[in-house]
């Protein structure tokens, strides 16, 4: 009947913190969630609202994790990479276990964190290889997430968009 992540000073609690070290951990994992199409990854460019890195911060919208300024019953964290295509359902299974596996062995977060994945093939990578969230969703559900966000990858490769046409079409 209480929220964990609220420390009785204003502060964020130590269950806050380790979750947002739990959430930066898993980040490159996340990121097949949060950006699941080829597309998701032009808006990623570290300008206007979107993270380039595995950054928190309090109240700053340009982290990947935000902590809103609301204290008390309203401390919550926040993801900032989740696009529109993002399955809701997925990303947030995926936040809850890397959260409770930072809390359970105490990560401490890194304000500046780490580089997330350019691309969807490198976060189907860090997918794949995630021991928390393989054991959180199963093999088999990260293997046919994997398989069709290849498949998608593959479909993108072989198709000339009309920016490559308008450009090279001068050559052929």
């Amino acid at each position: 009947d209480e929220n964990v992540f609220a420390a009785p000073d204003g502060a964020l609690s130590p269950a806050a913190l380790t979750a947002i070290g739990g959430i930066q951990q898993q980040a490159p994992a996340i990121m097949a969630l949060a950006a699941p199409t080829v597309n998701s990854y032009k808006r990623l460019t570290g300008n206007g609202l979107s993270p380039r890195t595995s950054n928190w911060g309090e109240d700053n919208r340009f982290t990947f994790i935000r902590v809103p300024a609301e204290r008390g019953g309203a401390t919550r964290l926040e993801l900032r990479a989740g696009d529109a295509s993002a399955p809701p359902h997925l990303l947030m299974a995926a936040m809850i276990h890397a959260a409770a596996d930072g809390i359970s062995r105490g990560l401490v977060p890194d304000k500046a964190g780490k580089p997330l994945p350019r691309s969807l093939a490198g976060s189907i990578a860090a997918l794949e290889a995630d021991e928390v969230l393989r054991a959180g969703f199963g093999d088999e559900l990260i293997a046919v997430y994997a398989a069709l966000k290849r498949r998608e990858i593959e479909a993108f490769e072989s198709t000339v968009t009309d920016w490559e046409w308008s450009l090279y079409r001068h050559h052929v």
